[in-house]
């Protein structure tokens, strides 16, 4: 049996010798090789025959594990074109095969873990308006209540074509176009209001106190959704983003910043309010990402960069991806002032990394909830010449402390995963304070809101804001106390 088996595999690695080797010079010059002067090979020693045994048989089964491994491909892929065959042939209704397709990848990467996902065609445009904060349209926020048949408006855009049309928070679409929006869901109702810049659109309005209608044709524009905002409007509706009213307010200037999420844009905002924020002197900022769900890793190393001088950002690792490193650079660090960081259990992925970069370098504390725990890297793959996508996991990340903030499903509360607040700034709220927190944020979100209705703004006693309030002060009254008579100059975002 030995003696066959060897002699299976040299036969097997002439035959591939040969092959290769008639590729060889058909290839390098599309003829017979020229005649060669004959010589004498030199003498083969038992060691060099033994070693080139050994690479020939180590060739051999790399080739018949390839081809076991394929066959295997091939017995899979024959299996589910069977089951797709037969679905489509014997089910008791017809069915779409582009849908069984799309559930089949979708399976698929539910197997996998919670944040790999398939992106369809009709599902594209939407999730690239999430990425990039812009989109074509008209410029509102819309809500549905399970009270009332239409969309409500809670706010337009600032500066969006909606805004210059004089639409206000707390009417009702009850029109878009000549269809009647009754029962229209949020989805259904931004897939006919978002067109190409430049189209016009026609909506009608109703003010549900008064019952008038008001029809009004808007152009579309491209809507850019700011993802950094202040603590409330000033009578320009523009953002305030200093604190000015609230718990305890202090005579200090401390900066508040709410970054909803990490889009393409995110890092320049922040930077041109920082700006801002400087020229009018600012002493201490609160930077607020809870409920921020994530987005681009990119933006997240942007803004840890911004307040981090030296050190590391965060670091990946994948089993098919390269290592990776982001460090801190000292120039255009913004010093001088005092961060904390508000974070609760929806603040999630890229608001973890800057949370957590910032808290190991001593640079801010953390005040409020633990944060979700998602500490790992989605890729976007491209599928069908970029019609739809694939959001494929493909590596995970690393705080500078060395741990991996990710939640997995055996985890529990005592072991290591999210960003924990710092010691003696854990501030709970019970799920109906995030709830009236909600209804409160956005009760002072909304732009042009009329007069009468100024009564309706909920109030909310914000105690996690209250507890990143006291830390902030405290620093700044120490900074300012005669035994601290040098304060690093506060830096210029580039």
């Amino acid at each position: 049996m030995i003696a066959k088996s060897n002699l299976h595999k040299r036969r097997i690695f002439s035959l591939v010798a040969g092959f290769s080797l008639g590729l060889f010079h058909g290839d390098l010059c599309g003829q017979e090789p020229p005649a060669k002067k004959k010589s004498t090979p030199p003498p083969v020693s038992a060691k060099q025959d033994s070693q080139t045994t050994q690479q020939k048989d180590k060739i051999i089964i790399e080739l018949e594990n390839r081809m076991r491994k394929q066959q295997e491909e091939l017995q899979l892929l024959k299996l589910f074109a069977e089951s797709l065959s037969e679905i489509e042939r014997s089910y008791v209704q017809p069915v779409n095969r582009r849908r069984l397709i799309e559930a089949a990848i979708e399976g698929m990467l539910d197997e996998l873990d919670p944040y790999s996902d398939f992106i369809p065609q009709e599902e594209l445009a939407e999730f690239q308006t999430d990425i990039e904060s812009e989109y074509g349209g008209i410029g509102i926020r819309v809500v549905k209540r399970p009270d009332e048949d239409y969309l409500r408006v809670t706010t337009p855009i600032l500066d969006s074509p909606a805004y210059q049309a004089g639409v206000r928070g707390d009417t009702w679409i009850v029109k878009i176009g000549e269809i009647d929006a009754k029962n229209f869901s949020v989805t259904k109702a931004i897939e006919l209001m978002q067109g190409d810049i430049g189209s016009t659109l026609e909506v009608t309005f109703r003010d549900p106190e008064n019952g008038k209608d008001q029809k009004l044709e808007i152009a579309r524009a491209l809507i850019q959704v700011k993802t950094v905002l202040g603590d409330q409007r000033l009578p320009n509706d523009q953002w305030d983003y200093f604190l000015r009213s609230g718990p305890s307010l202090p005579a200090e200037k401390i900066g508040y910043i709410r970054i909803t999420n990490f889009g393409r844009q995110t890092g320049d905002e922040l930077k041109a309010v920082m700006n801002q924020l400087l020229e009018d002197r600012l002493q201490g900022l609160i930077l607020d990402l809870r409920f921020n769900p994530g987005g681009l890793l990119s933006e997240a190393i942007t803004i840890s960069d911004l307040f981090v001088d030296k050190g590391l950002i965060v670091r990946t690792e994948g089993r098919n991806a390269s290592p990776r490193r982001w460090k801190a650079t000292q120039k255009g660090t913004l010093t001088g002032f005092p961060i904390a960081i508000l974070v609760n259990g929806r603040s999630a992925s890229a608001s973890e990394i800057v949370a957590a970069c910032l808290k190991d370098a001593d640079r801010a504390v953390v005040v409020g909830q633990r944060t979700f725990g998602k500490g790992s890297v989605q890729n976007m793959v491209e599928l069908e010449n970029g019609r739809s996508l694939m959001k494929l996991t493909t590596a995970a990340y690393f705080r500078p402390n060395g741990q991996n903030i990710n939640r997995m499903s055996n985890h529990s509360e005592d072991d290591i995963w999210g960003v924990r607040p710092s010691s003696g700034y854990e501030v709970k709220m019970l799920p109906e304070s995030d709830l009236k927190y909600r209804n409160y944020r956005r009760s002072r979100d909304v732009i042009g809101r009329r007069k009468e209705n100024q009564s309706e703004v909920q109030e909310f006693d914000d105690l996690q804001l209250k507890k990143a309030l006291e830390y902030t002060r405290s620093q700044i009254n120490l900074s300012a106390s005669p035994e601290n008579n040098s304060t690093p100059l506060k830096q210029r975002c580039p």
